[in-house]
């Protein structure tokens, strides 16, 4: 009986381990070439390595441009998410385009490149990705769902009040 509550206590701290009682936003970064490019990936409350998880690649709008690895986090679906973080099952992957540029060339390589390391670093569903975005120059491009997975593009809440609950994500 010893043996069998030991493993049962063992196996509850590997599972609580692996579990992230609050969300977070964690800073990340890729290199691509010569150059750093920095993301920031949110954990949803209570994630676990247990399950897979759907994922959201979140492609910001001209106003948050730049190189802090903070802007693409202050609007969108970034508040969103810090005030209602109970409200999404998914994970959420922001890379940032830098200023001057758009989402082509290196900034969707990069954008891609920071989707397919979270894959590796977290459990993802990659079946269940959604791009989401506010930039009217992509919601515009009719290649973008090709372009990126071959997933369907939906843009990004204007405010939190309109931010859809996790119900939409499973």
């Amino acid at each position: 009986m010893t043996a069998l509550f030991r493993r049962a206590a063992l196996l509850a701290v590997f599972l609580a381990a692996g579990c992230a009682a609050q969300a977070t936003f964690l800073e990340r970064s890729l290199t691509l070439g010569n150059q750093v490019y920095r993301y920031r990936v949110w954990l949803p409350p209570h994630y676990t390595k247990v399950r897979r998880w759907p994922v959201i690649l979140f492609l910001h709008g001209s106003g948050e441009r730049g190189n802090d690895n903070y802007r693409q986090v202050t609007s969108g679906l970034g508040p969103a998410l810090a005030r209602f973080p109970n409200r999404y099952r998914a994970i959420v992957v922001f890379p940032q385009c830098r200023y001057g540029r758009e989402w082509y060339g290196d900034m969707e390589l990069q954008a891609l490149a920071a989707l397919e390391i979270s894959h590796w670093g977290y459990v993802l569903a990659l079946g269940r990705v959604v791009i989401s975005t506010p930039a009217a120059e992509l919601l515009a491009r009719p290649d973008l769902g090709e372009v990126f997975l071959g997933q369907v593009a939906t843009p990004a809440p204007a405010r939190p009040s309109e931010a859809p609950t996790s119900e939409a994500m499973t």
